[in-house]
């Protein structure tokens, strides 16, 4: 896949997991989306009227909301996951799914490289 169809396949399955990336857009409202390695342009419909607005894509991808609508809010409960930090209610040590994944892409060479390969 090239980086464009990277970017756009996962801001599409963030969008309709629930990402909003501009206020009031949702998967419905959504008519387009045009991805860039640099930016994002989106198309969208409301009230009857169509506008557009670019994003920087960096912006979008290390978003946290991003993030989980991307690879989840739960638990991941395996030793990659383990994160030096307690959570007093669940005597939990691991990190959620968006956390790790997150924390990953940022210090991977390819940020959208990441993505492709763990979406």
């Amino acid at each position: 896949m090239s980086k464009e169809e990277v970017l756009r396949t996962a801001i599409i399955r963030a969008i309709n997991n629930g990402f909003c990336p501009l206020a009031g857009i949702t998967a419905e409202s959504t008519v387009g989306i045009y991805p860039s390695v640099d930016s994002v342009v989106f198309i969208y419909e409301r009230s009857g009227w169509v506008g557009s607005k670019g994003l920087d894509v960096f912006r979008i991808i290390f978003d946290r909301s991003f993030a989980k609508a991307l690879w989840g809010d739960e638990e991941a409960g395996d030793e990659d996951f383990y994160a030096p930090k307690h959570d007093s209610l669940s005597g939990s040590y691991w990190r959620k799914m968006w956390e790790y994944h997150l924390r990953n892409m940022a210090i991977s060479e390819d940020p959208i490289k990441y993505l492709e390969g763990n979406m």
